[in-house]
Order: structure tokens, then sequence, then C-alpha cells
């Protein structure tokens, strides 16, 4: 049994807990290590926040959303602490220099790497949250991680997170394991530029034999890592995993890659990960190993979620899994495992909804404009907390209270980056209805079609009082930027013609908005007229908003001038201002090298 000793430092908010843990002498030989061995433990370069960065540096579309959202890591606001045993260093990602999560990276006295990710939604939920004891300890050190650094860089503190230490500060349980101890032995190495082939010297003379790609960048001057051995902990009890040295699963773990033998994707990998996705990891892997037993058990929990209260599947999955191991069981005990699975479906509560508004939520994603939120969620809440039948004719009633997005996009990649754009704080749609809250509502149906060219089109239906955005399947092939301008550039025809035409309240309409009705009663383009007229520094500051300084402030000017250069405003530009312009746009029609993501 592993043995823990729990410490008190006095630091600059209030008492907060440093956890140190003495290895068992049962858990592992460390004669193994070769003297060799450069320790990562002892190094007090900016070794792990190197990492991040080349870990980050995968031009994946995943870790592209995952950097759109949360931004880049700061050295900034990084700092480390350790005792004997384990080091834990702190690296904040930041956005429009602000904290958006947190990076914990544990590295033990005998090498052994564990990254973890806690975003600023996921600190702010764990604090409302009853946490248990594992949880408890994961977000503890988040939140004191959060604290400090937001400290160093000199960001505004909200006190709830120093309340939330203060008040839990005696909370003394046992610590669980949370993190997996991988040993390694390590040589300091040297890649060829050219060849991509790994030497044990400068001089590129002795050949270690294991290679990365030749298209690498050519860093010299790292460590060349064996994995020996992967063991997990949970209450402190060993589960090890045994690798041979020298084959099998040989990883260099600053990329992440493996050799023949080894699949590359493992747990093993230092992904970013937060710890609840982790743990949905561990379950799907558990069941995965169940077999047959193991996929009747997913069918189960996913038939218990289709109309029912309170849990996903994916909250259903790491539930049950959680109480197989807190009993001790396995998932390959079938009998444990179809027990556990039948008293969590008999835990999920029954929604009514009728099947005729669950057709309908299938065929409409409806979200809310402001928070994200689909509209289903929260009238199925509602329906929980109520036990009441919802009929579509009670449903309807209830969305005239709504203002609502219908999402039919059909093209994947408009789709991805319109999802973006609602989730990038930065929604002009919801700055318009929080203008005019009270006073208009807004329903948008949005789709994606052929429209021979022309990037998009906004237009009012009387018939059902919604304006419809519909975009060209064709700017699927565009910039993000250029696609981005045209997403932000047509809300806002929408919201024009939402307080022209669109459902308001009793007396309210165009003339209680003199600016805009300026427009609309001197300009035959009127739309475009007022956008670049008074509303053209707005549409900049949403593009710039989404992008940060990944362009100039002229290239965000230009780029959202291109479709309102019929206007008055553009032409009383000096002419070389529009050269400048348009030679941009000509850079962008003409790149290939530009930002595309969602690909």
């Amino acid at each position: 049994m592993k043995k823990c000793s729990i410490g008190l430092m006095v630091l600059m908010f209030g008492l907060l807990f440093w956890n140190g843990c003495t290895k068992d002498p049962s858990l592992g030989n460390e004669n193994y290590i070769t003297e060799k061995r450069t320790s990562l433990f002892q190094d007090t370069s900016y070794v792990e926040f190197h990492h991040i960065i080349n870990i980050l540096s995968e031009q994946s579309d995943s870790m592209i959303t995952f950097q759109t959202r949360y931004g880049y890591p700061s050295v900034y606001g990084t700092f480390k602490k350790k005792n004997e045993t384990i080091k834990i260093t702190t690296i904040p990602l930041v956005k429009y220099n602000k904290i958006t999560g947190i990076f914990r990276i544990y590295i033990t006295h005998e090498d052994s790497i564990r990254i973890h990710f806690y975003s600023k939604e996921n600190i702010d939920s764990a604090m409302n949250t009853s946490l248990n004891s594992k949880n408890f300890h994961l977000y503890n050190g988040a939140i004191q991680s959060y604290v400090f650094s937001a400290a160093k860089r000199g960001e505004t503190i909200d006190n709830k997170y120093i309340q939330w230490l203060e008040v839990n500060q005696n909370r003394l349980e046992e610590r669980v394991g949370f993190y997996c101890i991988e040993d390694w032995d390590c040589i300091e190495a040297y890649r060829s530029p050219t060849s991509g082939i790994i030497y044990s010297d400068p001089g590129h003379t002795n050949q270690i034999g294991w290679s990365l790609n030749a298209s690498g960048n050519g860093l010299n001057g790292f460590y060349h890592c064996f994995l020996i051995s992967y063991e997990c902990y949970y209450d402190w009890s060993q589960h090890g995993f045994i690798f041979s040295s020298g084959n099998g699963w040989n990883h260099y773990p600053w990329i992440t890659n493996s050799s023949s033998g080894g699949t590359g994707n493992g747990n093993n990998n230092p992904k970013i990960k937060t710890w609840e996705e982790q743990v949905l990891i561990d379950a799907k892997d558990c069941l995965q190993q169940a077999g047959i037993n193991g996929a009747r058990a997913m069918k189960a929990l996913q038939d218990a979620t289709k109309n029912s209260c309170g849990e996903s599947y994916n909250d259903l999955l790491a539930r049950t899994y959680q109480n197989l191991m807190d009993n001790g069981k396995s998932c390959t005990d079938a009998a444990a495992l179809a027990e556990e699975v039948e008293n969590t479906v008999d835990k999920t509560e029954t929604v009514f909804f009728d099947d005729e508004v669950m057709e309908f939520f299938e065929e409409n994603e409806l979200i809310d404009p402001c928070s994200g939120e689909k509209i289903s969620d929260m009238l199925k809440n509602e329906a929980c907390a109520n036990q009441e039948t919802l009929t579509m004719e009670a449903l309807e009633e209830k969305l005239d209270g709504f203002d609502y997005i219908i999402n039919n996009i059909s093209n994947p990649r408009i789709n991805c980056l319109w999802k973006k754009l609602m989730n990038s704080n930065n929604n002009v749609i919801c700055e318009q209805i929080s203008y005019y809250e009270g006073k208009t509502e807004l329903n948008l149906k949005i789709f994606s079609q052929d429209l021979n060219g022309q990037n998009a089109i906004t237009w009012f239906d009387d018939r059902d009082g919604q304006p419809y955005i519909s975009f060209d399947e064709g700017i699927s092939t565009k910039c993000d930027i250029e696609i981005i301008k045209t997403m932000i550039h047509e809300s806002v025809h929408a919201g024009i013609l939402n307080i022209v035409k669109g459902t308001h309240a009793a007396g309210w309409g165009i003339n209680d908005v003199p600016e805009l009705k300026n427009y609309y009663d001197n300009y035959s383009l009127w739309h475009h007229e007022y956008m670049a007229g008074a509303y053209f520094e707005e549409l900049v500051s949403a593009l710039k908003q989404y992008f940060g300084n990944e362009y100039t402030d002229l290239v965000y000017e230009a780029i959202m001038w291109k479709g309102l250069h019929n206007t008055t405003a553009y032409r009383a530009l000096p002419q070389s201002k529009r050269n400048q312009i348009e030679n941009i746009w000509d850079q962008f029609n003409n790149s290939t090298t530009c930002k595309k993501s969602c690909l």
C-alpha cells in the first residue's frame, strides 16, 4: 500500500494543500535505470513548456479546434512546485489575454509523466458540484494552479475561487491515485536534419537504429527513451503493464509517435484530455475488452438515454465503469457488469416527450444564439423537473418564447465553422438580440446549398415570419477568414431584416431605431450602406475577436470591406487605401497557404 503524507503550506491566498507520497518499495526496482539517463525531474529548464508546444504543433483538425477555443500556452503564469517524489508544472492557456484553461504536468523522480488539462469551464463546473475524493483532489490542485497562475500574470481573480479553497481547506480524505506511472530508460540523442535517423552522438556516427519521419524539423539534443513499464494506480493498488526494453513499444515522449510494434494511439501517449475525458476513454476501453457482453452493456446504456432525464450516454457509461471499479470488479466479470448496467438503467428516469416531439428534435437542431445550448436540452430539463408530457402543440407554444437558430447546414466544413463562430464568445447575433431585448424575437434558419457562386443569401419569409440564411456550398473551399466574414456579414443582414419585418413588441419597429431608419429612408442598398457607414467598426471587431492577433488590423478591415465595396463609405476612402484593400483581396483569392480548418 502506498502511504501518503499531507503537508500544509501557507501561500498567497490562504491555506492551500501540497500532497506528497513516498513510493512503496514493492512497486518496482530502480536498478534498470542506466547511468546515462538524464532526469527530467531534475531539469530546471522549460522542458515541460516546450513539450506542450510540440503537442500543440500537430496540425490536425482536433488540435486546431482546441487552440481556436483555448488559445496558446503562455510562459507568463507558468510555474513549478515539487517535493522529493513529484514535480507539478502549471502552464496556462491564454486567449484574448485571459486564462482559458490550465495544463498540469506531473513528473515523478523516476521521470514518469502525466498530463491533465482543465478548462476554465471544467473548473467552474466542478466548484458547483459535490466532488468525490478523487475529483476533489484533482480540482483542488487545478484551482490552486489557476489562482497562482492568474496572480502571476496580474489578472483579476474572482473571489469565488479563493473562497472555495478556504471552505475546502480542511477536507483531508485519503488521496486517491489518479494518474499512471510510466518508467523510461532515456539517453541523450541527436536526430539528423536530413535523414531523420537517431544517433547517440552529435557527430552522427553511432546510429541508435530508430528513426522519426525525415520531414521533421531537425532538432538536436533531445532524449531518446524506451518505455520499460506502465503502472496505473487506483486507491493506491498497483496494476502493472510491463514492456520489454528495446522492442514492443518505443516512445519518443516529446512527439506523439512510436516505433514498429506499437500503436502510437493508446492511453500511454501524452494526449490533451480532461480528467472526465480520460475516465470515459478508460470506460470504453474496459467495455471493449468485455467483448459481446460489453457491446450489450453499451447498447443498453444508449437505449436508456434516448428519452431520459438527467444523464447522457457518456455520463451513464462513466458512472457504470466507476461503480464497477469502486466495487473491485472488472468489465470482464459478466455477472457484475450486467448487474451494474441494470442498476444504472433502473436509476434513469423517463421523460415524457411524445414521439412527434422526439422526431422534431431529431430533424431540427434548435440552438439558443446566446448560450449555445440546445433548446431541446432546455425543454427536456423542464420536462424532467415537471414530469409532464410535452406534446407537439405544447412545444409550439413554448417555442414562441425563445430566440433560436435552426441549423440545417449540410456542408460539414461550413457547419463546423458556423459552430465555432457560435461558440467563440463572439456572437454577433446574440449582441443584436441583447441590444433589442424584449423588443423583437428572432428565430433564424440556416442551411447550405448550391448558389451558383454567390457566397450567401439572406431573406425574410413572410409566410412563417422568419429570416433565412443560405450559404453557398462553394465557399467551403475558401480560407477560414473569408468564410467567417461571410457568416458575420449575413448574420447582420438577418438581424436587420428581423428589425424591419420580424415579430415585435406591440408598437415597436424600425422607427424606434433612428440610425437604421435614416439609411432605410435614404438609400436603395440601405442594408450595405448601414453596415458600411454605421456598423463597420463592430463588424471588424467581430472578425478580429474571432481570430485574435493572427492577422493585422488592415487585413481585418480589408476582408470586411469585401461585399461592401459598392457603398458610399467605401468610395469615400482614399484611392491609396482602396488599392491596399484590393491587393489584400487578391492575396487571399490566390492563396494556397491560408488557414483552412475543419477539413
